[in-house]
């Protein structure tokens, strides 16, 4: 039995030089892998995305060292920056957040233009790992994660028995929004793309 864990939001991620990492989504990345591998999918066909170097380290070196399968599968899946996947897509993407702890804001996540590339780089599946309590203080995300419990898909628990998530959301932040590319009004309402 494979247990899926976010850390407390207490614990807060660990820096890697100036970067940020998230020891226990880099674990449960390792296990979600092996999963899909086991499960016949073909290593190029699945990358991960996180929006820190320091997490893009630790996940490969998760990958290296704990990995149960043989090691080139491991290490023919691509691990890359948000940025460094813009314009390309694998089958399966998995997102891993990063950012835990409830003090802290979501950095890369909170701008809408990496989390759209983050976003839609999968062209069948998408796994985020996060802490949703964390991530919901912002509107968009707050109206994603909303769509995703509606949607049965806001998951927690064991990887071979995951039950909906009980988690409360938090409410979102106030932030300033032109879709919070900076211009506009002071807003708490869910992301609304701009008319055109």
């Amino acid at each position: 039995r494979t247990r899926i864990s976010r850390p407390p939001p207490a614990w807060p991620p660990f820096f890697a030089g100036t970067s940020f990492l998230n020891r226990t989504e880099a674990t449960n990345v390792e296990k979600i892998v092996t999963r899909f591998l086991q499960h016949g999918v073909n290593p190029g066909q699945i990358g991960v995305i996180t929006p820190y170097e320091g997490q893009r380290a630790h996940v490969v070196s998760v990958m290296a060292r704990s990995g149960t399968l043989r090691q080139d599968l491991y290490t023919d899946i691509e691990v890359s920056s948000v940025d460094a996947f813009q314009g390309r897509e694998k089958d399966i993407i998995i997102l891993s957040c990063v950012r835990s702890n409830e003090q802290q804001s979501l950095g890369f996540l909170g701008d809408p233009r990496r989390l759209n590339v983050a976003l839609t780089r999968a062209r069948y599946g998408l796994v985020i790992l996060g802490n949703p309590r964390v991530l919901s203080r912002q509107p968009l995300w707050n109206a994603l994660l909303v769509h995703f419990r509606e949607a049965g898909c806001l998951v927690e628990g064991a990887l071979s028995n995951l039950k909906p998530s009980m988690v409360q959301l938090s409410k979102p932040k106030k932030t300033f929004d032109r879709s919070s590319f900076g211009v506009g009004a002071l807003t708490t309402n869910r992301y609304q793309p701009p008319e055109r």
